[in-house]
Formats: C-alpha cells, sequence, structure tokens
C-alpha cells in the first residue's frame, strides 16, 4: 500500500534528522523503540485492514437467505472481530502518538 511506503519513509526521514541533532551514532534506544512500536502497530492495522474486503459481502447481506443462520452468525462475527481489530490498532496508533510526541517535544524541544 502507498500509505505504508509513505509511513516507513515518514519514519525514516525522522529517525535521521534526530540522529543527526543527536550527534551522535549511539542514537536514543527509547525513541527507537517507540517508533518501532509505531511501525509494528502500523504493519498490524495494515493487515487488519486488509482483510476487511473479503467481507464485503457478509457486511453487504448479514442475513444471506443462501446460508443458514449459523453461517451467517459466524460471518457476522468475523466482521465484528476484524473491525475491532481495527479499531484497537488505531487507538494504539494514536496513543503511540502522543507518547511520540510528548517525547520528542521534552527530549529534543521539537514540536510535531
Amino acid at each position: 500500500m502507498p500509505i505504508n511506503k509513505d509511513y516507513y519513509k515518514l519514519v525514516s526521514r525522522f529517525k535521521t534528522k534526530l540522529r543527526e541533532a543527536e550527534g551522535s551514532e549511539g542514537g536514543d534506544e527509547k525513541l527507537d523503540q517507540i517508533i518501532s512500536d509505531l511501525a509494528d502497530n502500523a504493519d498490524q492495522l495494515s493487515a487488519a485492514l486488509g482483510v476487511l474486503p473479503n467481507y464485503q459481502d457478509y457486511i453487504r447481506n448479514p442475513q444471506n437467505p443462501a446460508n443458514d443462520p449459523e453461517h451467517n452468525e459466524l460471518n457476522q462475527a468475523k466482521v465484528k472481530e476484524a473491525v475491532s481489530d481495527i479499531k484497537q490498532y488505531i487507538q494504539l496508533s494514536s496513543k503511540l502518538m502522543g507518547y511520540l510526541e510528548s517525547y520528542i517535544e521534552e527530549k529534543y524541544g521539537f514540536k510535531a
């Protein structure tokens, strides 16, 4: 997905700029961990979003008369789980971004 490529480019540029500003090769382990967590979460979100198109028929026709009721219930449960996963990853991304913004402002004076 183009969004992921742009995201990783942005993260890479950001890390490079911070390392240059810090003036050392060692870097900032805490910042590296925050960025790594953000990237991992983005991967998980991307995977969860990638599954959603498979469920379009279930979303459009939750009570499909061609299926038995148990099958329809199972399909609805799959959709609900996928949507719940996406919500959780988005909430975690928001929390991680808040943590990143406060950390870089406090440590580097960088206001995002």
